[in-house]
């Protein structure tokens, strides 16, 4: 499976790349958000920070449903605030995932995500 992950740093993209590809996907990594019109083909899923420089996650979350729309996502946060939790759901996250929780909780939201992938194609 393709999955875009958009993040502005660099530690945490290689560890989210390393978890996708140990589990056999295929990470399209992205730094910049506005860099999402440059990706080639289809993507079968999503990975958003939350905390994105100048545009909000809304924005974000608006301008790549447009360009990928059955693709799941869910976003990344330190933040731990449940009104972003909730705002990330009303936008139709399938998840959420703590950095401060380790990759173990990472590997759990990502078998969400899969499961969301895995169902829409079946349906």
């Amino acid at each position: 499976m393709r999955v875009l992950v958009i993040d502005d740093d660099p530690s945490l993209l290689r560890l989210i790349e390393k978890t996708l590809v140990s589990a056999g996907h295929d990470p399209v990594l992205i730094v910049d958000p506005s860099e999402v019109d440059q990706v080639e083909g289809a993507v079968e899923a999503c990975i958003f920070d939350w905390h994105l420089g100048d545009q909000t996650c809304e924005q974000l979350v608006e301008h790549t449903k447009a360009r990928f729309p059955d693709a799941p996502f869910m976003i990344i946060t330190g933040d731990t605030d449940l009104d972003l939790i909730q705002r990330a759901l009303d936008l139709g996250a399938v998840g959420w995932w703590f950095k401060a929780t380790g990759p173990e909780n990472l590997q759990r939201q990502l078998a969400e995500l899969y499961r969301r992938v895995d169902y829409r194609a079946a349906g």
